[in-house]
Formats: structure tokens, sequence, C-alpha cells
């Protein structure tokens, strides 16, 4: 070999994975203080209120929970993708 490093730097897995963890804390607080002011008392009335109300609560919001999922889960796989990086290196 001549010395490059072949694979991922579990360090910097790792260091991904936080980022990918903390930007799901964000928008899963995002999302449910959006979601808290939409369902509130807002003083917006009309079939253009209810129409937003409707889409948000079926189809943005769980957009934005999805995309936390596929955040955390992310999150794990390159934990998993590091620690299996620090088996193959140990051999």
């Amino acid at each position: 070999m001549n010395g490059e490093m072949l694979g991922a730097s579990p360090e910097e897995l790792r260091s991904l994975s936080g980022d990918f963890v903390r930007a799901a804390q964000l928008l899963s607080e995002a999302r449910a203080a959006l979601t808290a002011k939409i369902n509130g008392p807002l003083q917006w009335h009309g079939p253009d209120s209810f129409f937003f109300l409707h889409a948000w609560n079926s189809s943005h919001a769980p957009t934005l929970q999805r995309a936390v999922e596929m955040l955390q889960s992310t999150s794990r796989s390159l934990l998993d993708q590091a620690a299996k990086q620090e088996q193959t290196s140990a051999h």
C-alpha cells in the first residue's frame, strides 16, 4: 500500500452523524412549533385557512416528520459504518 487511507474516517463519520442528529432535532422542533401555531388560535378564517390547515396537517407536517426520521436513520447508519470501518481496520 502507498499509505493512502482506504475507506472512511470513523471520526469523520461520527462527526457527520452528530450533524445529522442536530439537523433532525432542529427540524423536529420547527415542525412542532409551526404545527402548534397553525393549529392554534389563528386569526385567519375562510376556505383558504381551512385548505392550508388541512394541507399542513395531512401533507406538510408528515413530510417534515419523514425527513426527521430519514436524518435519524442516516445518523444511525453513519455510526454503524464507523464501527464497521474500525473493525475492518483492526484486522
